[in-house]
């Protein structure tokens, strides 16, 4: 196994690298160490074990098309030859000859999947490769290093639509990590409560949650969810944080009021003050001469 590794900045720095978790960064990162020569990786399931990471991280990776995954479990660095130029010398080809046959190469030198028409030529990774093959295939969507539709031979070769996972998709609204939690608790209790999310459902919800932390703040939110999961409620009472916050209006208004009573007899206290230092009594201020 190589000891170093490159990663080109027009990935790492890219809004869909960036928008995803650290630990889905982090396992991007430990997967291109561990991968070979041409970027196939056979136990990603034991690398992803190994620094703790998710199955949700993984996923991730595959949903977004950082790495390209198999029948049999294989996957693959898409921008593998992005990121690493290694010379004919030290270049050791794949054991995954199958699997690499399957692949296509795009004029930006990442990986694609083929679908059986085309076979990319058997080549050697060095300086002078170029790979620039005009096969003009798909697009790499958010990371701007596409190709221009309509340009080259074939058209692109058509992926499956990956399924929608509400895990993935909590994680991606860029919740603090208490109220993540609080959310994927309460999305596994509906599931077993056989009242699972789809994915307008879950939009929905999410956008309910952030509306709520704007107005009572993160902490009532985390305990309504909690309240609602330990009295086994169907949904989520936001009425309540409604009563809860004129409670607490009316609380302050009391308080308010009660200082306004307080002052105003302490300013009745010192006007008797000022009347008996003058030798009149409460209420005989028609004695008092004032010359101005």
């Amino acid at each position: 196994m190589a000891q170093k590794r490159m990663f080109t900045i027009h990935i790492l720095d890219s809004d869909a690298f960036l928008d995803m978790p650290l630990s889905s960064q982090c396992l991007y990162l430990h997967l291109n160490m561990r991968a070979d020569d041409d970027g196939f990786i056979g136990n990603p399931k034991r690398i992803q074990r190994m620094i703790g990471a998710s199955d949700d991280d993984l996923k991730l990776l595959i949903a977004k098309r950082f790495v390209l995954v198999f029948d049999d479990g294989v996957i693959v660095i898409k921008h593998w030859r992005m990121h690493n130029t290694i010379q004919g010398d030290r270049y050791t080809p794949t054991v995954y000859q199958e699997e690499m046959n399957k692949l296509l190469i795009k004029g930006n030198k990442s990986y694609s999947l083929n679908d059986g028409n085309k076979m990319f030529p058997k080549c050697k990774q060095n300086d002078n490769t170029g790979l620039g093959l005009g096969l003009g295939l798909d697009l790499d969507k958010g990371l701007g290093l596409g190709l221009e539709e309509g340009k080259g031979e074939d058209e692109e070769p058509k992926e499956k639509k990956t399924s929608f996972s509400p895990s993935i998709y909590i994680k991606e609204q860029c919740f603090s990590y208490s109220l993540g939690e609080k959310m994927l608790e309460w999305v596994a209790y509906k599931k077993e409560n056989r009242k699972s999310y789809k994915e307008t459902g879950l939009r929905n919800l999410c956008t309910q949650v952030k509306n709520q932390v704007l107005k009572y703040g993160e902490n009532a939110v985390i305990n309504l969810i909690t309240e609602c999961m330990g009295n086994g409620w169907q949904g989520i009472a936001w009425d309540k944080l409604e009563k809860r916050g004129d409670s607490s209006g009316k609380h302050r208004t009391d308080n308010a009021e009660r200082s306004e009573r307080v002052e105003e007899t302490e300013g009745e206290r010192l006007n008797r003050i000022a009347l008996e230092r003058a030798g009149n009594k409460p209420g005989g201020l028609q004695d008092i001469e004032c010359d101005f």
